[in-house]
């Protein structure tokens, strides 16, 4: 076996692998006759058995979570901000945040528009609530 003398190179034969193995790869995905999903799916009933097993007073989860010491969290989730993660989950997510509260915005003063045009015309504050909640029905696939 060549030895690799540089981490360059050995990225270098990484990626080349990779890339190599990707015929194979899908060679195997296209040969596959039974659909993985519906296995999946024909084991909900032991994944319901085997999640009440570990949820159950008593059972591994519950027992794991209770007697996971609090200073072990602390220190897990400071070295988490210490490294930039938290930061920089932030920055990965601020467009989404964006877009959210942009729709949300618009969304808002939308509702107002509608709920002020019913009250102008005449309408209660059930008519006016409805409006509102029309206009909050229209938009909910923009909250994404």
């Amino acid at each position: 076996m060549a030895r690799i003398k540089t981490p360059a190179a050995g990225a270098a034969k990484w990626q080349q692998g990779v890339q190599n193995g990707a015929a194979a790869w899908s060679a195997g995905i296209t040969a596959v006759t039974d659909s993985p999903m519906a296995a999946a799916a024909a084991q909900a009933p032991k994944a319901i058995t085997n999640y009440t097993r570990a949820l159950r007073p008593g059972g591994p989860w519950v027992t794991a979570m209770a007697n996971y010491p609090i200073a072990t969290w602390k220190s897990r989730c400071a070295a988490a901000a210490a490294r930039g993660a938290y930061g920089a989950g932030a920055a990965k997510g601020q467009p989404k945040m964006l877009a959210f509260l942009t729709a949300a915005q618009i969304t808002y003063m939308n509702m107002r528009q509608a709920s002020q045009a019913v009250g102008a015309a005449g309408g209660g504050p059930t008519q006016k609530v409805a409006a509102a909640l029309q206009v909050l029905m229209d938009a909910k696939g923009s909250f994404r």
